[in-house]
């Protein structure tokens, strides 16, 4: 049977009838939330679409080369993803399921205290979830409350105890300190616990039905698109489906946002109105997975009706039925399913795999799989950190235009592969929306290799006959490189370790350096710990190849690092702080279904090749507008006519670097075997010829013969980085201004801005956590050019130090510094003290991006709330963060 026969066969539909007659719920929601929707025959209107959507066979695919030695078109089982059709279902939702005695307005009353060992501090469980352990101001939105009046709030009480007077917050714990014991009454004030609650209610947050019911829900670090159902609810759809479907979803109650709220739900699952499966569940549990055959030995249409039905009283009702969808059997008549498997290996630099020349045996399993796969052996991240560099692997855009683009899950979704994502970084965290359009999200803060390597194989052996994408994170050899037995140590007890500690972070060793107890031995236990670390995953890694080998169908195997580590090779350690080479090359391979021949190329390559090139080998059209280039004629072209071309064009591109947070803002670009570095603050400048001088130790920038390069580099940054105002100009050092001055130009120049001051922080603020920077470019002054561009009006804020760039009309711009100078050449530098601050003046380069990140994310709607709390895993988020050193103490 031909493929397009079979897949004919196989097509799944939801089907349209305009048949008066009992239907499966009723089509208002119920007035009582007692009620059971579900019950009653009532005639109901009919369904109003005849022509509702159905899933139908992959398209044509004219992008694909006539020379391709293997084909990603989608052609596994047929899958009906319910979710995608809740504007066809029959929705009956109750109002309200909060139990009645359920804080409405986020007043929590407290009962009973309990006295601690010191005298006059008592603590109650709190009932709700703050976003970090513990706080040093007042924690926003929150109040404990005795007759009307707040108390004070005393951090460090839990700790100092009496005699100060106040509460505070600890984890999930309550503490007071008092002369006397709290008296009955007292009332913890939150409304964000309360308004995550109403958001679980339609009865309060109102909208459409469909789009109430359709959201993502986590359970146990699990995350699922799912159908939010709760107690008592009931959604009814009629489908198509072929001979031998079966209905494949997963199952959970939420407890709700209330810290010691519990859950218990029913889950009831009709077939053409008889009950073909029912289970009882309760918060705290995780997702149950479930799989119902219909029982259809030929093709025909089912009413598939999914209830909910509470359980107990005082307790919530918030079923999830998780990524519901229809499957067609796998029969022999199909062939294989094409799958997609991307490898995100945290922290991993490629000169320390045996494959690239490493001398010691770190990664044996590794460099089998680089034997038969295409290595791009001069690959780059666009940053030296997880978050942008895994934004730019999963859309093919850099990381300031990713954030509001598609990722690769939401690509392929609408082709029919299921989608999971299954990662070890708190940065990957569903908070941070990678998870958006993945079916499944498994996150796990930091779990090792071989727990996150069985969870994958696990979910490629249940998906085994469907198209398929896994996106799988592993964080080893990320900090705090603790390989597992019996990797600890091979290397490391040849070293000695000091004073350092097993859970070391980049701030207790530079500690350790500044007080001059890290010497080179201890340097020494750290690389070596670090290669373990690589050891150790590697070993899982060959589980997993093992596995892919066993499955049917074929399979891209996409290997990538996010970026590398530091060892004192620029006199620092660990990542997040500079572009150097091992930090910023990344691991790049690619390995094609049934690939035995490997082979090694120089082409250039980022992260951002890896969307497009998997675009092309599942037949999707290019992306407009992408900086990535599709690596798939390196695969395909059996006779080589056509990846010569194309590597010469992917040769010429520069490719971005930047997003430091451990160090002032600073952005480079690789092109023509060179790398350009720019920091935006101060102007510093470098080229490295990486050809001749691969470490790095050799800078070209001043040089003459270096000029065109540098200019070059200059306008493929700006390009890159969205800048439409950059060029030559001047940056203006404010030292204390204290009065209002004016700079004046010979020539007008173009532009100029305050350089915002947190750029040139060695540390800077994280604003996704609620950290801000500590001054804004306000406060460091507001400019004003004026007579047509030939004067600058400084007008100092708070602070009055910091940096204003100017933007020159051009090389021949010359300057007069507050009209008593003489002009200056744009290649001098200038200074001058005004009797109220000081005022530096330097040529150089300047540029202003296009965006920032924080810009970037708040367009995309990625900012959290300002409210503490909301999101019951925010206090251990952020103790992950902490703990590996991305929240500076």
């Amino acid at each position: 049977m031909s493929r397009a026969a079979a897949a004919g066969l196989l097509v799944l539909g939801l089907i349209a009838c305009r048949e008066a007659g009992p239907p499966a719920v009723e089509p208002e929601p119920a007035a009582d939330p007692s009620s059971d929707p579900a019950a009653g025959g009532e005639a109901v209107p009919a369904w109003a679409d005849p022509t509702l959507p159905v899933a139908t066979a992959p398209a044509t695919r004219p992008w694909l080369p006539a020379e391709r030695a293997f084909d990603l078109a989608p052609r596994g089982v047929a899958r009906l993803r319910l979710l995608d059709h809740l504007d066809e279902a029959r929705i009956v939702v109750p109002q309200d399921v909060r139990p009645l005695d359920s804080s409405r307005d986020g007043h929590f009353l407290l009962g009973s205290w309990t006295r601690t060992e010191t005298q006059g501090l008592y603590e109650h469980p709190s009932p709700v979830v703050l976003a970090q352990k513990r706080f040093r101001e007042a924690p926003p939105g929150i109040a404990l409350v005795q007759d009307g009046a707040p108390l004070p709030f005393a951090p460090g009480v839990s700790e100092d105890g009496p005699p100060r007077t106040g509460w505070e917050q600890v984890g999930d714990t309550l503490y007071l300190s008092a002369a006397a014991p709290p008296r009955p009454g007292l009332v913890l004030v939150h409304p964000a616990t309360a308004q995550a609650e109403e958001a679980l209610n339609h009865g309060v947050v109102g909208g459409d039905l469909a789009s109430f019911v359709r959201r993502e829900v986590t359970l146990g670090g699990e995350t699922r698109q799912a159908l939010h159902l709760p107690a008592p609810a009931a959604l009814s759809l009629r489908v198509a489906a072929p001979a031998g479907a079966r209905l494949r979803l997963e199952a959970g109650v939420q407890a709700g946002p209330v810290v010691g709220a519990e859950g218990a739900a029913a889950l009831l699952v009709y077939v053409d109105g008889e009950e073909r499966l029912r289970e009882e569940l309760r918060s705290g549990e995780g997702w149950r997975h479930l799989e119902l055959d219909l029982g259809l030995e030929e093709p025909g249409t089912v009413e598939l009706t999914f209830r909910s039905s509470a359980r107990g009283t005082g307790e919530r009702g918030y079923l999830a039925v998780g990524v519901p969808e229809l499957l067609g059997p796998a029969t022999e008549s199909l062939e294989g399913p094409a799958r997609v498997v991307l490898l995100g290996l945290d922290t991993l630099r490629p000169d320390h795999l045996g494959a690239n020349g490493y001398p010691r045996e770190t990664s044996p399993n590794l460099d089998a799989l680089a034997a038969r796969s295409t290595v791009f052996a001069r690959a780059w991240a666009p940053a030296p950190r997880t978050r942008p560099s895994f934004r730019t692997l999963l859309t093919g855009r850099w990381p300031l235009q990713a954030p509001a683009a598609p990722n690769l899950a939401e690509q392929l979704a609408p082709l029919g592969f299921a989608t999971a994502g299954i990662v070890a970084n708190v940065h990957l965290a569903p908070r941070m929306d990678f998870h958006r359009g993945f079916d499944a999200w498994s996150y796990h803060n930091s779990d090792p290799a071989e727990v996150q390597v069985a969870r994958a194989l696990s979910w490629l052996r249940s998906h085994a006959h469907e198209d398929a994408f896994l996106f799988l994170h592993l964080m080893d050899p990320h900090i705090h490189y603790r390989a597992p037995a019996p990797f600890l140590g091979r290397w490391s007890e040849a070293h000695d370790q000091g004073a350092l500690s097993e859970l070391h972070t980049r701030w207790t060793v530079a500690s350790l350096e500044a007080q001059g107890d890290l010497g080179p031995q201890q340097q020494a236990w750290l690389a070596a710990r670090y290669d373990e670390e690589i050891l150790g995953m590697d070993a899982a890694l060959g589980a997993l190849l093992e596995g892919l080998e066993e499955l049917p169908g074929e399979t891209l195997l996409v290997v990538a690092s996010d970026h590398g580590e530091e060892l004192w090779e620029h006199g620092a350690f660990e990542h997040n702080h500079a572009l150097w080479e091992e930090l910023s090359r990344a691991v790049l391979w690619l390995r094609a279904p049934g690939q035995e021949a490997g082979q090694r190329l120089d082409t250039p390559a980022s992260l951002a090749d890896v969307v497009p090139t998997v675009r092309e080998l599942v037949g999707l059209p290019p992306l407009e507008a992408a900086p990535g280039r599709s690596l798939a004629a390196a695969l395909t072209d059996t006779r080589g006519t056509r990846w010569p071309a194309e590597a010469a064009a992917i040769e010429a591109r520069p490719l971005l670097l930047g997003h430091l947070m451990f160090a002032p803002e600073q952005w480079g670009v690789v092109m023509a075997g060179h790398k350009y570095l720019w920091e935006t603050a101060s102007g510093w400048e470098a080229l490295y010829d990486l050809e001749a001088d691969p470490r790095e130790r050799h800078d070209l920038a001043a040089t003459a013969e270096a000029a065109a390069t540098v200019e070059a580099a200059r306008e493929a940054l700006a390009q890159a980085l969205g800048a439409t105002e950059a060029g030559g100009g001047w940056r203006i050092w404010l030292d204390d201004l204290r009065q209002t001055r004016t700079v004046h130009f010979e020539a007008p120049v173009r532009a100029a801005w305050v350089v915002p001051p947190d750029v040139a922080a060695a540390v800077r603020a994280n604003p996704l956590w609620g950290q801000h920077p500590e001054l804004d470019p306000e406060d460091v002054a507001t400019v004003e050019l004026g007579d047509g561009g030939r004067s600058l009006v400084l007008r100092p804020g708070r602070s009055g130090s910091g940096v204003v760039a100017v933007l020159g009309a051009g090389p021949e711009a010359r300057a007069v510094v507050l009209g008593g100078e003489a002009p200056v050449p744009l290649s001098a530098e200038l200074e001058a003290d005004t009797g109220a601050g000081r005022l530096t003046a330097r040529p150089g380069f300047v540029l202003r991006p296009g965006t920032d990140e924080l810009a970037a994310l708040r367009e995309a709607g990625l900012l959290p709330s300002e409210a503490a709390g909301q999101d019951p895993a925010e206090a251990e988020l952020t103790e992950a963060l902490q703990a590996l050193g991305y929240l500076h103490p």
